[in-house]
């Protein structure tokens, strides 16, 4: 509950900070990519590797490498565009 809470908390922080710093030329997103293959799985299956491995199964997980081209991707638009979410 507290981890949904947080996400929820980032998503309006982030819209509340773009309102406010809008016309300053400072951009403001929150990234929210999905499922993600990270060690995450692993610390929350307490190390279990078959057990991480079943929650991918039917999945095809986004890389690092994935996230940071989402990540370049928004950073690159051009100043009269916004990506929220």
């Amino acid at each position: 509950h507290v981890y949904g809470a947080s996400k929820a908390f980032v998503k309006q922080f982030s819209y509340n900070l773009r309102c406010d710093l809008l016309g300053t030329g400072v951009r403001v997103t929150d990234l929210a990519p999905g499922i993600a293959e990270t060690e995450f799985t692993l610390v929350r299956t307490k190390g279990d590797q078959a057990a991480s491995d079943k929650l991918y199964r039917g999945t095809t997980p986004l890389s690092a490498s994935d996230i940071a081209e989402q990540m370049f991707y928004i950073a690159t638009l051009p100043a009269h565009m916004n990506i929220n979410r």
